[in-house]
């Protein structure tokens, strides 16, 4: 697995995680991303923090990549809970597929806004 080949750090397991994904429908293609499904349809029927998306990720039966299952839940969700930096950004709200027209934001503590 891409994990266990990543002993030397999260830098190098975030560029073998690249290098699998990239691959992901050859040989020897991230299997967790082959399952991302199952992880967007886990996080549309229940509320998982993202603790709880990684354990469920681990599962031999059910598992899946919690950042592409969470990417292909957000496309289909009602509701969004978001660090108010990802909303803000225009660039992170393109990049996440969140639009502001016709939606309606609800900021936690939003006098951290004015920073």
């Amino acid at each position: 697995s891409v994990r266990a080949r990543a002993n030397s750090g999260a830098m190098h397991l975030n560029d073998l995680c690249k290098k699998a994904t990239e691959k992901s429908t050859q040989v020897g293609g991230c299997i967790l991303k082959k399952q991302a499904q199952n992880m967007a349809d886990a996080i549309l029927t229940n509320i998982l923090d993202i603790e709880s998306m990684v354990q469920r990720g681990r599962a031999a039966v059910g598992g899946g990549c919690p950042y592409y299952g969470s990417r292909q839940a957000a496309l289909e969700a009602d509701v969004l809970l978001v660090p108010y930096a990802s909303l803000v950004n225009n660039e992170t709200r393109r990049k996440l597929g969140i639009k502001t027209q016709g939606n309606v934001f609800i900021f936690d503590e939003a006098h951290n806004l004015l920073e």
